[in-house]
């Protein structure tokens, strides 16, 4: 409802709007949604003028903020009580999802089926009787205290133009940011008796047919299927893969993406992105590069534990932009399109015009 707050606002200034109870609680549930941490004073106004208005709006429009309020977690208590008192209809979408109803909301509310006292279908009147019965024992609600400490006496709106101002000064307070509690969990705590989630498998690495395929996937942020499609391109050991990413200077991967024919700056690029710690020490790094232009393949190939002579690069289609030459190999330039001649000098012809008045013009 957030993204109707404009038009909303816009309505307001109309001569009709202005008398529109339910499109100032539309506008006043926007604005308060808005806001992810409100401040308590926030909160209040909110609750004193929904209590103010809420009998006067009609049953689609409490249905719609009852929906529109049910994933808040800072809906005030008098507006939850407004709620609970409406008829299923219209709070059901409230009562299934909302994270302000207690334990007491929730006995309330139990179904006669559940406390086993369920009336027979073909009495309503027993049924009514039951509801009066369960009206009466529930205990009476709390008197609302106001956040400064006060208790809320201020009276209720009465006419829409009350309501309207209320709303512009509800509107008016700017949120602040709530500071973190030092004393708040971080996180909710583990339930005991639930099963231990089960660890997700994790994705097959496509098979790498050019250096873009392995840059793309060094880039998705996946270092395990890179290592994967390196170590299934060369056909190494799952011993020799495993040290590829974690070794302490990252040479081992260098050697693997020598053998697999990337630049110094390609296979620099894929040890940034998939060695755990290459690039924390700047020197170190530098000598990484250099050792990656002067180790030959031959080493590579010994240091892998891999047959002398055994290829594996890969393609560099898609890597590189190909040089289109302007001309002709051993044609020379391409000829220049002919053009009209330029003339220089004194015109020795006449306009068209004047050529046919006899130098006059028509």
């Amino acid at each position: 409802m957030a993204d109707r707050m404009p038009r909303i606002f816009r309505t307001l200034e109309t001569r009709n709007g202005r008398s529109a109870f339910d499109t100032i609680a539309k506008a006043a549930v926007a604005d308060f949604l808005e806001v992810r941490q409100p401040a308590p004073a926030r909160i209040a106004d909110f609750s004193h003028l929904m209590t103010s208005i809420w009998s006067k709006l009609p049953a689609a429009t409490r249905k719609q903020l009852a929906i529109a309020l049910a994933p808040s977690p800072h809906v005030p208590r008098a507006v939850v009580e407004l709620l609970l008192a409406e008829p299923p209809e219209i709070s059901a979408p409230f009562l299934f999802s909302s994270p302000c109803l207690t334990g007491e909301d929730a006995a309330a509310l139990a179904s006669p089926e559940d406390r086993g006292t369920a009336p027979d279908a073909a009495s309503p009147h027993l049924a009514d009787t039951a509801a009066a019965e369960a009206t009466s024992s529930r205990p009476p609600a709390p008197r609302r205290v106001a956040p400064g400490g006060g208790d809320d006496t201020r009276p209720p709106l009465t006419s829409a133009a009350a309501a309207r101002d209320a709303l512009l000064a509800l509107a008016r307070v700017k949120p602040r940011r709530a500071a973190p509690q030092a004393d708040a969990p971080l996180a909710a705590a583990p339930v005991a008796d639930a099963p231990p989630a089960e660890p997700r498998a994790a994705a097959p690495a496509r098979p790498a047919s050019s250096i873009a395929d392995l840059l793309q996937e060094a880039r998705s942020g996946s270092p395990e299927r890179t290592i994967r499609m390196i170590a299934d391109r060369l056909q190494l050991s799952p011993e020799i893969a495993a040290t590829l990413p974690i070794g302490s200077d990252g040479r081992a991967l260098a050697t693997a993406l020598k053998l697999l024919g990337l630049s110094a700056a390609d296979a620099m690029t894929v040890v940034l992105l998939v060695h755990a710690t290459a690039g924390r020490d700047v020197d170190a790094f530098r000598a990484l590069r250099r050792f990656y232009d002067d180790v030959s393949e031959t080493a590579c190939q010994e240091a892998l534990g891999l047959e002398a002579g055994a290829s594996a690069k890969l393609s560099n289609v898609g890597t590189r932009a190909k040089h289109r030459p302007l001309h002709a190999e051993g044609a020379g330039l391409r000829p220049a399109t002919q053009g009209r001649p330029a003339a220089f000098g004194r015109r020795r012809n006449l306009p068209s015009g004047l050529a046919a008045g006899n130098g006059r013009r028509s």
